[in-house]
């Protein structure tokens, strides 16, 4: 009998022997009115029982300390569920366990070191900050752990390829068991399709969007079935998350979702044509968040390990659509992002001031045009609002813009 099966049994039958227990001492205690006072022969059952259930406690508690210093038991069904679901199978048995919320945050922590490098992200928020992306003060590194574990029931381990499920997991709970399902979904690509470099971050949102996407696409159909046998009904397995992404900037917002929306749109037609289709877009996976965007699944090639640090500074289709929505320019945003052709910053700081220089190729000049009106008209006066002390300049050659914000001179 499996642990899972155990645990269970000896639930139940803890609750049922302490109800009981509990039911029978009062059956045999005398009615107060009629005989005052407990007699010994009372006490004693009364202290025979809290010995009983604080054993039954016990047992239970330590059956809790071998499911969090032991593996969690994945039913073999489900495992084959996921198989099928995706037409792959798992390298080895995926390894889930339950975990602390320190081991969350440390587990983020590590996710984020193994897509890029301490320095590179706090460049990058220094930059975001400059544009208005995010307020001043804040730091990527903090907002996306945040994001990563609160009220998260579980997270995938990307450098150990664990999954760790929160303390308060309801194997019960059919939406609970569908974040199961979600990282069981991540653990199989990662097993079967391993990435360990990517060429930028627009890079690093389009593999992540293809992976996250379809194992939130697997979830979805996870929580149909069981609905329709009636196995449980809907509700949010994780609202805390929800809550908090509400209450973050509107740019690391639509970051963190993005593979929940665009990409699950993107897994969700890849999935629907064949299964062959869905595994050719991990064997080669999109490189660009416009690929996401615009739908457009193809032959893409893995970057070779040279190109690693290559445009490393680019906000890519998706940066720039988060970027003119932060200044309010949200209708304008998604057809200006799907002509993204390139774009690069660089950030050069010194312990007074910095310069942040931005390079930005749309797919025709009538588009730049139109793009360079809507920055020199409405993100301009906002950025200049929010820091008076700083100079913009915009200009535009052809298809390409550039724009530069230095410190005014005194």
């Amino acid at each position: 009998m499996n642990p899972e099966r155990v645990f269970q049994i000896l639930l139940i039958i803890g609750l049922l022997l302490g109800g009981y227990l509990y039911g029978d001492y009062w059956r045999k205690t005398p009615n107060s009115h009629s005989q005052p006072g407990p007699s010994s022969s009372l006490k004693s059952e009364n202290t025979e029982l809290a010995k009983k259930i604080d054993d039954l406690e016990d047992q239970v508690a330590q059956y809790k300390s071998m499911l969090a210093t032991g593996p969690y038991p994945v039913p073999d069904d489900l495992i084959k569920w996921i198989e099928q679901d995706y037409g792959m199978k798992f390298k080895s048995r995926p390894e889930v366990r339950i975990s602390s919320h320190s081991e969350f945050l440390a587990t983020a922590k590590r996710n984020l070191n193994y897509v890029t490098t301490p320095e590179h992200l706090k460049k990058r928020s220094l930059a975001w900050e400059k544009i208005g992306l995010i307020k001043s003060g804040l730091t990527l590194h903090g907002q996306l752990v945040m994001v990563a574990t609160a009220g998260s029931k579980g997270i995938f381990d990307l450098t150990q390829q664990k999954i760790y499920l929160s303390e308060n997991f309801d194997h019960s709970s059919v939406p609970d068991r569908s974040v199961l399902v979600k990282l069981l979904g991540q653990a199989l690509t990662f097993q079967n399709y391993p990435q360990s470099n990517w060429a930028s971050w627009d890079h690093w949102k389009a593999w992540e969007a293809v992976h996250i996407g379809a194992a939130s696409e697997s979830q979805a159909r996870f929580l149909r079935r069981n609905i329709v046998n009636k196995e449980g009904e809907w509700k949010d397995p994780e609202p805390d998350r929800e809550t908090l992404l509400n209450e973050l900037e509107h740019s690391i917002q639509a970051s963190s979702n993005f593979p929940y929306t665009d990409g699950a749109d993107y897994a969700r037609e890849i999935y629907l044509k064949t299964r062959a289709h869905l595994i050719n877009s991990f064997e080669n996976p999109p490189t660009k968040t416009l690929q996401i965007i615009n739908n457009t699944p193809g032959d893409h090639q893995r970057p070779q390990k040279e190109n690693v640090t290559t445009n490393q500074n680019s906000l890519g289709s998706l940066g720039l659509r988060l970027w003119l929505e932060a200044h309010d320019l949200f209708p304008e945003a998604p057809e200006i992002a799907k002509s993204w052709l390139s774009d690069q910053w660089n950030l050069r700081s010194d312990e007074n001031s910095s310069t942040f220089e931005w390079f930005l190729t749309l797919n025709s000049e009538e588009m730049t045009s139109k793009t360079k009106q809507l920055i020199s008209n409405t993100v301009i006066p906002q950025l200049q609002k929010k820091n008076p002390l700083q100079k913009i300049t915009l200009s535009q050659q052809e298809n390409s813009i550039r724009m530069v914000i230095t410190p005014k001179s005194s």
